[in-house]
């Protein structure tokens, strides 16, 4: 495809933007993909407890978005950016969903919600990164949220893993993003998240994420892929990516 050239440049471990090609054009959400996005969410770890969010004084919220979807899906995108000199690992991002009357319908706070729902794994000093929450499950139809990020630890020793060829396949579950994942790190990673976020004309309308399992380590003989499910449609918008690979925690504190 014609414009599968730039889209499948090699991609850095911070927020990455590519521009999805018209060539690549997404198809409508389904129940199917719906359906898809649950069940990666539920298989990917463990839940874990209350989020607890205290001041952070590097790590801002850029701005941040409600997307519906097909089947009444709907995710919540987040951008971060973290002006302080250090990298920061798994960073508390309370997500407080309103609907059109400004009412609570949905908290990520409980105990009980994977980790990745909850925590950015990674920030790097002076970076800018996206996080995504697709298990949003509102009482009420969402129209807003309110976003906070708390204290993390200082991360040390932060792995980098890049992505290439990332571009839009489909089989029965209907239309995703796809690419394959590459880590520099000398040891195996688990657990390894990737973010999306589909832009247009200035506005979120779509955004997924996919968690990588087992990524080998640097040198692996085979290639390890990714499948990313988005919730809304990402037909004809700018792509931004992150992946957030875990790091090493420091002693120190961001408080």
């Amino acid at each position: 495809m014609t414009g599968a050239a730039g889209a499948a440049r090699r991609l850095g471990a911070g927020a990455l933007a590519v521009l999805a090609a018209a060539g690549l054009s997404a198809c409508e959400s389904t129940a199917d993909k719906s359906a898809a996005i649950a069940a990666q969410g539920r298989a990917a770890v463990k839940g874990g407890g209350a989020l607890k969010i205290a001041r952070n004084p590097d790590v801002r919220v850029v701005r941040s978005a409600v997307v519906r979807g097909a089947g009444g899906a709907v995710a919540v995108a987040v951008q971060l950016h973290n002006a302080g000199a250090r990298a920061q690992r798994d960073v508390p991002v309370l997500v407080d969903v309103r609907d059109a009357r400004g009412a609570s319908v949905y908290s990520n706070a409980a105990a009980g919600l994977q980790p990745a729902l909850q925590r950015l794994t990674l920030i790097r000093g002076r970076g800018s990164a996206w996080w995504v929450n697709d298990q949003v499950t509102a009482s009420r139809p969402p129209r807003s949220v309110r976003v906070r990020a708390g204290a993390a630890k200082v991360a040390v020793g932060a792995p980098r893993v890049s992505l290439s060829g990332v571009r839009f396949d489909s089989d029965a579950t209907g239309r995703f993003l796809t690419g394959t994942v590459v880590s520099r790190a000398r040891s195996v990673l688990r657990q390894v998240p990737i973010f999306a976020v589909a832009i247009k004309g200035g506005k979120v309308v779509a955004a997924g994420r996919a968690l990588v399992g087992k990524l080998p380590a640097a040198g692996a003989p085979k290639p390890t892929h990714f499948r990313l499910f988005f919730v809304g449609e990402p037909r004809g918008a700018r792509l931004a990516l992150t992946v957030a690979p875990t790091a090493a925690p420091s002693s120190r504190s961001t408080t």
